[in-house]
């Protein structure tokens, strides 16, 4: 049942913000937040090469700090990543590990540029 509190939350947290009077850019960096929290869970589950996983999770830390005008943003897009990746790393993603193994370096490679 928490579980799917959690996904709940996660999943509105963009959509309920911008309602609640934040901006668009805002409402983006939770986005972002949510989507790399789940693709670093999901490389986490699948046990991915350690330091690849640790460069994704450091660079998409560094770009929701920089999507943020304010602490208080940074701290919900925070959450947003963790609650993402939590979720994430506790089940194998769609279409399995293996397909997930080979996509994940392109992703890595996205969120470097």
């Amino acid at each position: 049942m928490r579980v799917y509190f959690i996904l709940i939350t996660v999943l509105l947290l963009p959509v309920a913000l911008p309602a609640f009077g934040q901006d668009t850019a805002k409402a983006d960096a939770n986005q972002f937040a949510a989507r790399t929290g789940a693709i670093a869970g999901a490389a986490t589950f699948c046990k991915l090469e350690a330091d690849l996983v640790e460069n994704y999770i450091d660079r998409a830390q560094a770009l929701i700090a920089s999507q943020t005008d304010d602490d208080v943003g940074l701290v919900v897009a925070r959450i947003g990543f963790t609650s993402s990746f939590n979720i994430s790393s506790s089940k194998e993603p769609a279409g399995g590990c293996p397909r997930f193994a080979k996509e994940f370096p392109a992703l890595v490679k996205a969120i470097n540029e």
